[in-house]
């Protein structure tokens, strides 16, 4: 059975069930992970930057630097650019 709504009811502001622990829904200041997605990202890239220092010195010394070596660095920056 279908329940009905009054017309021009905004669904997104309609809980679909009660929060676990009991505490009202919050649809106007909700709780985002967007440091959390910025915190690990920055970290991972600063990682992959110390190894790619790591590939170009060791690659440096035997005389053996790739194309992907030279491209990765600036992709990177380009990849947190989309996140932020």
């Amino acid at each position: 059975m279908a329940a009905t709504l009054p017309p021009g009811m905004d669904l997104s502001k309609i809980p679909l069930m009660p929060n676990p622990s009991g505490a009202p829904p919050n649809f106007v200041n909700p709780l985002d992970l967007m440091g959390a997605v910025l915190g690990v990202g920055i970290a991972l890239m600063v990682l992959s930057g110390i190894l790619l220092i790591f590939r170009l010195v060791t690659n440096y010394k035997i005389s053996r630097i790739t194309f992907d070596d030279c491209t990765f660095y600036p992709r990177s920056i380009q990849t947190l650019q989309t996140l932020i």
